[in-house]
């Protein structure tokens, strides 16, 4: 099974662990228990007002003091459970933006390493220029200009040096590794800035409202294969593979 399709199923099934035990947590609070999970969400006024037993009567004066957001959270079962699977999502999200982004950052960086060593077996020019030798006995710099034929040019070939179709598919992997972080960074920011908005919501949501922003940043998260450039052969072409998260 690929790596994507086993994270998404752990990840759902400790999604589905945590819904069970908001739902029971909720059932008992709206029961009259209070076990403090619906004042998560809770501006400190509000917990205050739960804390003093004013969520079961006096709606008038709540809708008065807080939102109505808390408000329906605190009356009504249906939106506070909602709710709660909803924020479990964006928690959800927020847990895979990380590790994807961190995972491909230890790409990027492994594969630079490899990058500015096969760089140092590079040939060399009287003037500093770095050459590697293709295929054909050709010698190019690294972004693939023509220097010469390599036999005919003031080098001292070893055999041991760097070729062009190693440096170029380096090079393909690193920028490859490297838009892959800035896609992995810019949706795990996307997803923390949501979640800092439901910080201090006061409107309150419906339950279509939260699908269509699960559902958008759902779309948005960058492919995991993103992130999992091969390990090759070094003279190998570029191929997408699973790595070993």
């Amino acid at each position: 099974m690929e790596y994507n399709e086993e994270f998404n199923l752990l990840a759902k099934a400790q999604a589905d662990q945590k819904r069970q035990l908001d739902f029971d947590d909720l059932q008992r609070e709206m029961s009259g228990i209070d076990i403090g999970k619906i004042a998560r969400f809770l501006s400190p006024e509000a917990r205050e007002l739960l804390r003093e037993g004013k969520g079961k009567n006096g709606v008038q004066e709540l809708s008065r003091l807080i939102s109505a957001h808390e408000l329906a959270l605190m009356n009504d079962a249906n939106y506070a459970q909602a709710y709660s699977d909803y924020r479990d999502d964006l928690d959800d999200l927020a847990d895979k933006a990380e590790h994807g982004r961190s995972k491909a950052q230890a790409l990027l960086d492994r594969l630079q390493s490899e990058y500015d060593t096969a760089r140092l077996k590079a040939g060399e020019m009287p003037d500093g220029t770095l050459v590697y030798q293709d295929e054909n006995g050709i010698a190019r710099t690294e972004d693939g200009q023509e220097i010469g034929v390599a036999a005919d040019l003031p080098i001292e070939w070893t055999g041991g040096e760097t070729t062009f179709e190693t440096i170029d598919a380096q090079r393909e992997k690193l920028e490859q590794a490297g838009g892959a972080v800035k896609a992995w960074t810019e949706f795990e920011q996307e997803v923390l800035t949501v979640q800092d908005q439901e910080e201090t919501r006061a409107e309150k949501m419906t339950v279509e409202e939260m699908d269509a922003i699960i559902e958008e940043l759902n779309d948005k998260m960058p492919e995991i294969q993103q992130a999992q450039q091969a390990d090759v052969a070094l003279d190998a072409a570029i191929k997408p593979v699973s790595l070993d998260f």
